[in-house]
């Protein structure tokens, strides 16, 4: 029909017999008339290329606005100019608002009596389902193609009794073979002998299921050694039977995986014995180990828990999120440690402190888990107690320090009034030359002294401990303090010397003047006190970097070595001066105090040849 040119004849039916053809023809087909092309006659199947446009009686570029970009109308006007008619295979159409389209075509010319081209039969056929099908499968073979060249996993495709067919170049590294040397071959000539029952059994249920099937198992490469494989695969069926036509199988090289596996599992017998459970398990957290710890503190045997997930095991509904988060932080590469709430087989809990950690193969990707815990129920058991202790203790110190303060008011102004009763009666001896009074009188007032010493001290280290004690930070000159302390001393031991260096006349120090000089004071008495037969007592203030230091030597007993590194202990006391008085309160007092200043108290010592003490305090700059 569109060869001739010429319209089909009316058959005996008449001319209704032809409208009726192509009306009823699946093809798209129209007739145009004349060198604009204009529209006479299309079927349905035509109009449906133009749904809600009206064709009849308008020209082709009157539709189709982008006719000439499309290159339909330079055919349309060919079929006048040449006479002859044009053919289209698979060509792109888009009509205006529609979605792209493919077609074959003919427009064919259509003539009048004397034979001249006076329109165009055309007929068209949608082969659009056909061009896209063909499109994507040529794109999944191309894709299928790069898969099976670079993949580092080897491709194969086998017969259903094993023989390879196909073998992706990969197989090259991974078993030193050329895909020509595996093709034809069957499969099991290259498995391990000992695994060879386990392979078959797999085989079998490939053949059986649609599911895939994975299997790790040793292959011999070329060169005759054996490497560990893990091989994953299923059967192509085709779509109309169901019958298999070839199996398929992605196969990859695990042997230092298994050698990590290995070595975890190694690892962890050796941390059989250790008085923690140790479980091994893979990324997904399926056990892989458990030891004979991990079955008394869970209450599940080894056997019990092999290839479950360890989460069904130790954790309860309520630890659940938790669990979740720590699998979480572990395949983000991170370990984890910490005290989580355990649960045993019976369904009873107790707390545990757990450590996760990755293990990795030797190129640091992560294989697997290894999980330590410990059951910390007496841990927690103790640390209440302990909690408890402490808070009695801290009660025992506040009534410790409530009667230490108690006692310094209600003990200290009794003493007061009773030192000041015998400094009346002492004057009033001596007026009358009484010296037998004086002495007793002297003995009173100094004990009198000493006991409010005494109180004194445990009153500041009461608090100093307590963190209570108040320091008044003020701006002082320290040479003519100490000078002021020296000559007090002086008047009441005559017979010492006490020489006074003072270096760095004028140094001023930023500090708490009533404790610091309380400090040197005691140094000072001390070193008068252990003097021994020298007699003599040094003391040197001196400027040294952003520090002053004022440092008291004594020529006298010294203090034992191996006493030395405790002489700044609460109520410590030199076994070579037992026979002195006091309860060894000062220089912890005093180190205290110079440290609660940013300052510090120092000792250097040689038994018979005497002590220096130095106490260093912050310069104050103007």
């Amino acid at each position: 029909m569109a060869g001739t040119g010429q319209l089909p004849s009316q058959g005996a039916g008449g001319r209704g017999t032809y409208e009726d053809a192509f009306s009823a023809s699946l093809s798209a087909q129209s007739i145009m008339r004349g060198p604009e092309h204009r529209y006479e006659a299309v079927n349905p199947a035509y109009q449906a290329i133009f749904p809600g446009v009206e064709l009849v009686g308008r020209t082709v570029r009157e539709v189709i606005p982008d006719i000439e970009e499309q290159g339909y109308g330079a055919l349309l006007d060919a079929v006048y100019e040449t006479g002859q008619p044009q053919y289209g295979h698979e060509v792109r159409f888009q009509a205006p608002g529609q979605q792209v389209t493919y077609f074959n075509f003919v427009f064919a010319p259509m003539r009048d009596q004397r034979g001249a081209v006076n329109g165009i039969y055309v007929e068209a056929h949608d082969v659009t389902e056909q061009v896209l099908n063909r499109r994507a499968l040529e794109e999944s073979e191309r894709h299928y193609r790069l898969l099976s060249e670079y993949s580092t996993d080897m491709i194969s495709r086998h017969t259903l009794d094993g023989t390879y067919v196909f073998v992706s170049p990969a197989c090259r590294a991974l078993t030193g073979y050329e895909p020509e040397e595996l093709v034809g071959h069957s499969a099991y000539q290259f498995f391990h002998p000992d695994d060879v029952e386990q392979i078959v059994g797999t085989h079998s249920a490939i053949l059986e299921r649609p599911e895939t099937d994975t299997i790790s198992y040793r292959l011999r490469r070329k060169d005759g050694t054996y490497i560990w494989f893990e091989t994953t695969s299923r059967a192509v069926r085709t779509p109309d039977t169901g019958q298999i036509e070839e199996l398929i199988a992605v196969s990859r090289d695990i042997t230092e995986r298994k050698q990590a596996e290995e070595q975890v599992l190694f690892q962890a017998q050796l941390l059989e014995q250790v008085a923690a459970a140790v479980i091994a398990t893979d990324l997904e957290g399926t056990v892989t180990h458990w030891n004979a710890h991990a079955e008394t503190i869970y209450g599940w045997s080894r056997d019990e828990v092999l290839g479950r997930d360890i989460r069904e095991l130790t954790v309860g509904p309520a630890e659940a999120s938790v669990a979740d988060e720590i699998m979480a932080q572990l395949r983000a590469g991170r370990s984890w440690q910490g005290e989580f709430t355990a649960t045993r087989k019976d369904g009873s809990t107790f707390p545990a402190y757990v450590t996760d950690s990755l293990v990795y193969d030797a190129t640091r990707r992560p294989i697997g888990i290894v999980g330590v815990s410990a059951d910390i129920t007496e841990r927690e058991r103790a640390e209440k107690e302990r909690s408890l202790l402490l808070a009695r203790l801290e009660r025992a110190l506040e009534m410790r320090d409530r009667f230490l303060s108690i006692t310094a008011h209600e003990v200290l102004t009794p003493v007061t009034s009773a030192k000041g009763y015998a400094d009346l009666l002492r004057r009033r001896a001596k007026a009358k030359g009484d010296s037998d009074t004086i002495r007793a009188l002297d003995v009173i007032i100094s004990q009198m002294g000493r006991i409010a010493r005494l109180i004194d001290d445990l009153r500041d280290v009461s608090l100093i401990e307590s963190g209570r004690l108040e320091l008044d930070s003020t701006l002082f000159e320290l040479g003519p303090a100490v000078g002021e302390i020296i000559r007090d001393l002086e008047l009441t031991n005559p017979g010492f010397e006490i020489r006074l260096d003072e270096r760095v006349p004028g140094v001023l120090v930023q500090a708490d003047r009533v404790r610091t000089l309380q400090v040197i004071a005691n140094l000072l008495s001390n070193a008068v006190k252990y003097s021994g037969k020298s007699r003599v007592v040094e003391v040197s203030v001196d400027r040294t970097d952003d520090k002053v230091s004022v440092e008291v030597r004594d020529f006298g007993v010294g203090i034992p070595e191996p006493e030395q590194d405790r002489v700044f202990d609460p109520y410590f006391r030199a076994t070579n001066v037992s026979g002195e008085q006091g309860l060894g309160l000062g220089l912890h007092i005093g180190r205290l105090i110079a440290e609660h200043q940013g300052g510090s108290l120092t000792m250097a010592s040689c038994t018979g040849k005497g002590s220096a003490f130095c106490l260093d305090l912050p310069i104050a700059h103007r």
